[in-house]
Formats: C-alpha cells, structure tokens, sequence
C-alpha cells in the first residue's frame, strides 16, 4: 500500500504491514522558476483545482478563496485553472499559469499530497494554504508557505500579508 501522506500511512499500516509513505514527485526540469521578470499591473493571486460541482468548490476552498478575492477586489487579480474546463495542458502549466501568478492559494480541506502545490513552490511561486495532508506535516508556516484557515477572511489576511510583504514573499 502507497500512502501520501503520514495520516493515511497511519491507517495503511493497520491494515497492511507491506505499506510504504511515498508523496508525489514532480518533474524539477518543467517546474522551475521563471528566468524572464515579469511586473504585473496588480498582485495575481492563482488557484489551481477540480471544481466540478458546488460540493468539490466548498471542499477544495474555491469559494472562501472567492470570498478572499471579492474583499481584496481593488487589491489584487485572481487567475484560475479549472480543470476541465478551459484547462491548460500540464506541460505549459508553469509558463502560463504558475508564471503568471505572484502566490497559489489552496485551502482545501483534504489532500493526500497536493502536486499543485509542489508544482507552484518548484516554480518560486509564495503558496498559502491549509495545514492539510502531506503539505500541513511537511510545510512550516512563515519559512515555506503560509498556513489559513479554509475561510475567506483567514485567506484574504494571509494574501495581503504576502502582497505587502515583499521580503516575506521572496523568502517563501
């Protein structure tokens, strides 16, 4: 048995002693940081996500993130990729959308080991996020991502933090 992340490990492992911890790998050569300098008119806030239905929008965060964006309007941009829908080929995910992005925010409620959120921090891209899965044990909150509760007030503090904080977002 493959498992994720630590906490489905824990419940293989009962059931099976053959049982290993393996998170996803991503391919270092495609998702790296750009090596062309953008400036953006305003910061480009990007979510990346299934959101096939209402249910998947609530449990993936889309609609707090949403909210976040609704009370940072005149702050900030938001870029998405549905997938899909208008999805973008995985192989130009980093030069058009991860590129084009100043952070990914993904505030679902559960994930195993979340490969859009490994792709985002290969590229250099600031990731807020929820302290779910392999990323909430692996990720340390303000020294490689940002930690927010899956609510739209939670995200939108986090998301002007890193949108005024310039070392802050160059570090993470």
């Amino acid at each position: 048995v493959i498992s994720t992340n630590e906490a489905l490990h824990k419940v293989a492992v009962r059931c099976n002693d053959n049982s290993y911890l393996i998170p996803n790998g991503i391919d270092l050569a495609a998702f790296k940081p750009s090596n062309i300098s953008t400036t953006r008119e305003r910061f480009t806030v990007g979510f990346a996500g299934n959101v096939g239905s209402p249910v998947t929008m609530k449990y993936k965060g889309y609609i707090a993130i949403a909210g976040a964006i609704t009370e940072l309007y005149d702050e900030v941009a938001f870029k998405t990729v549905l997938f899909g829908h208008a999805q973008i080929p995985h192989d130009r995910m980093a030069p058009d959308f991860y590129h084009k992005i100043d952070c990914l925010v993904n505030a679902s409620k559960g994930e195993g080991c979340s490969n859009t959120i490994m792709e985002a921090l290969a590229c250099g891209v600031p990731v807020i996020c929820t302290k779910v899965g392999y990323h909430g044990e692996m990720l340390k909150h303000n020294e490689n991502c940002l930690f927010a509760e899956p609510h739209s007030k939670s995200i939108a503090t986090a998301i002007a933090c890193l949108r005024t904080d310039k070392i802050l977002r160059n570090r993470l």
